[in-house]
């Protein structure tokens, strides 16, 4: 079977006063063996102290690896699929982590957005996105807990808040 490299996930070693050219490969992995799912998305975990590594396909499914950094060594913590309730091959997933509340937000090609407690791996909530089109972007304040932006296929932009009542607190339209 030929190597997938789209699941492939690189680590590397930058560290200070290290150039380009001394950049060395320190661990190679695969996130999963099925053909069609592209990592849409990587994020650091508690980053400051003993970080896991989220990675998020293009699917819905998310991976939590611990050890990531260690060749061969890499372990899976926890898998799911971010977004419940869809059967359809690809929804083109897009998620983003919040280190401050321990929140991953993900949606895609469905019509919410799903709000994770990853401390607790569980789905807190889905908030819907009152729009005709799906969303291609997502990112979550690092800032403001319960906050985060979406970005539409029609070119709208919509602020969240989780806190509030009817979920969302502002609509921007592109021109």
């Amino acid at each position: 079977m030929p190597y997938n490299f789209v699941n492939l996930i690189h680590s590397f070693f930058t560290g200070y006063g290290i150039t380009r050219k001394q950049c060395c490969l320190i661990n190679s992995f695969n996130n999963h063996e099925s053909p069609g799912k592209e990592i849409s998305k990587l994020c650091l975990v508690n980053e400051l102290d003993n970080s896991l590594l989220l990675v998020a396909s293009s699917d819905g499914n998310v991976r939590v690896w611990k050890d990531y950094t260690i060749k061969c060594k890499q372990k899976l913590v926890t898998a799911f699929s971010s977004i419940h309730g869809v059967t359809v091959r690809s929804v083109n997933a897009v998620v983003d982590w919040q280190q401050q509340s321990g929140y991953m937000y993900a949606s895609g090609g469905i019509s919410s957005t799903m709000v994770w407690d990853l401390n607790n791996e569980q789905l807190l909530s889905s908030i819907p996105l009152a729009s005709d089109c799906s969303i291609s972007a997502l990112v979550a304040s690092q800032v403001h807990g319960g906050q985060f932006a979406a970005g539409f296929m029609d070119g709208s932009v919509r602020l969240y808040d989780i806190r509030t009542r009817k979920g969302y607190v502002l609509v921007q339209h592109g021109k």
